[in-house]
C-alpha cells in the first residue's frame, strides 16, 4: 500500500480544523534526496524503508499518525519530516493528526509536540493508539530529568551552570503565548543587554548561551528564587582546548551518535569545530532512556570526570547534528526503527 490514507494530506498539514492548518501546508523540494521547501516529499527513487506487503502471513505496511498541536510542532528541519518521507516511500500511510481531533487512530501514533510538558488531555486522547511513541514521556523539564541539580544549601563546591527549567530556553512555550508579540519590545531589549554580559543586572539569561560560574556562591540571589531557572553542576568533557558534547538520536531499536567539539563550554551559540561519528553509547545513557521511557528523541551527554552524564533530552530533535552528505543514509537507517512499534509492539 503506497501513499496516504483517505482524508490524510500528502504534505504536512492537519486533516482537521482548516483555519489553523494554514501554516502547515508546506511543500518540499529535493536536496540530496531529502525534502526542503516547494516540491515533493519523498526520498530518492529506489530507497525503501520497511517494504510493504505480506511477511510471515502478516502485513508489513502501517498507518502512522504524527500527532501535533501546532504548526510549530512539525517543521522542515525536524527529524520527523525526513522520517515521514522515507516511510511514505516504503509504502506506509502517513498523516499528520491534530491532538484531540475526532479521527480514527492508525496503527502507530507518534507524539511530536515541541513543548517541555505535554498536556494530560492530549496524552489521554493519544492512548487509544495500539502503539504510542513517547506516550510515557510527558515532562522533559530539567527539574524532572536532571540528576545534576544544585540548591543554594548544597555542599557542592565545583563550577555551576544556570539554565532554564524549560527545554530550549522556553522558546517554544514563549512563541505560543498569545501576548508574546506585545512583550517583544521589552524582551528584546533585555535579551540584548543579557547578550552583552549584563544578564545579572537585567535578570535575563543570554539568549544563545547558559552562564557558567566558578562556584554556586556567585549565582545571583534572584536566580535561586526564579522557578523558571535551575542551577546544575557544570560537568564538562574536555578534548584539549575544546569542549566535547555527545548526542544520541534514536527511534525504537535504531539510532546514531555524534561527537561535537566546540570552543564554547556549553556548545550553544557557536558552530562545532569538529563533528564525527560516536557509535558507542554507555550503559548509563541507555539506562536514562529506559528510565524516562523515551521511544524517540535525542539525548545530550558527555564523559565527565565522574563518568557519563546526561545534560538534556528532546523528543522533537532536528537534523542540525548530521554532517552534510551523510544525512540520507543516517535518516534511512533511523527510519527503520518504526518497525519496533508494529502490531502493538513498543511504545507506551
Amino acid at each position: 500500500m503506497a501513499g496516504t490514507t483517505k482524508g490524510a494530506r500528502a504534505d504536512v498539514g492537519f486533516p482537521v480544523r482548516p483555519a489553523r492548518a494554514t501554516g502547515l501546508r508546506r511543500r518540499w523540494t529535493q536536496r540530496d534526496g531529502f525534502p526542503t521547501m516547494n516540491g515533493e516529499d519523498r526520498p530518492a527513487p529506489g530507497r525503501r524503508v520497511v517494504a510493504p506487503g505480506i511477511e510471515n502471513g502478516e502485513r508489513t505496511d502501517m498507518k502512522i499518525d504524527v500527532i501535533v498541536e501546532s504548526a510549530r510542532d512539525l517543521r522542515p528541519m525536524h527529524h520527523m519530516a525526513f522520517l515521514m518521507a522515507f516511510w511514505r516511500e516504503g509504502g506506509h500511510a502517513v498523516r499528520v493528526v491534530q491532538a484531540l481531533a475526532d479521527e480514527a487512530p492508525g496503527d502507530v501514533g507518534i507524539l511530536h509536540i515541541d513543548l517541555t510538558r505535554i498536556r494530560q488531555s492530549t496524552l489521554d486522547w493519544a492512548r487509544r493508539y495500539p502503539s504510542l511513541v513517547n506516550g510515557g514521556l510527558q515532562d522533559i523539564s530539567k527539574r524532572k530529568i536532571s540528576h545534576n541539580l544544585v540548591t543554594a544549601d548544597d555542599p557542592y563546591a565545583g563550577p555551576v551552570i544556570v539554565k532554564t527549567d524549560l527545554n530550549r530556553g522556553g522558546k517554544p512555550e514563549m512563541r505560543r503565548d498569545r501576548l508574546w508579540f506585545l512583550k517583544q519590545p521589552l524582551g528584546l531589549l533585555r535579551r540584548e543587554f543579557a547578550r552583552r554580559g549584563l544578564w545579572r543586572s537585567v535578570r535575563e539569561l543570554p539568549p544563545n548561551d547558559y552562564p557558567v560560574l566558578p562556584a554556586k556562591e556567585l549565582v545571583p540571589a534572584w536566580v535561586w528564587k526564579d522557578r523558571s531557572l535551575v542551577v546544575e553542576k557544570f560537568l564538562p568533557e574536555r578534548a584539549g582546548d575544546l569542549f566535547a558534547s555527545r548526542i544520541w538520536v534514536f527511534l525504537g531499536d535504531q539510532g546514531y551518535g555524534r561527537l561535537e567539539l566546540s570552543e564554547s563550554p556549553t556548545g550553544r551559540g557557536t558552530r562545532a569545530v569538529e563533528r564525527r561519528h560516536d557509535p558507542e553509547v554507555p550503559v548509563e545513557v541507555r539506562a536514562f532512556r529506559e528510565r524516562h521511557r523515551m521511544d524517540f528523541g535525542k539525548i545530550d551527554w558527555a564523559y565527565s570526570q565522574d563518568g557519563p552524564v546526561v545534560f538534556d533530552a528532546n523528543r522533537t530533535p532536528s537534523r542540525v547534528s548530521i554532517p552534510v552528505g551523510e544525512d540520507r543514509d543516517v535518516m534511512q537507517r533511523l527510519s527503520t526503527g518504526i518497525a519496533s512499534f508494529s502490531a502493538g509492539n513498543g511504545g507506551a
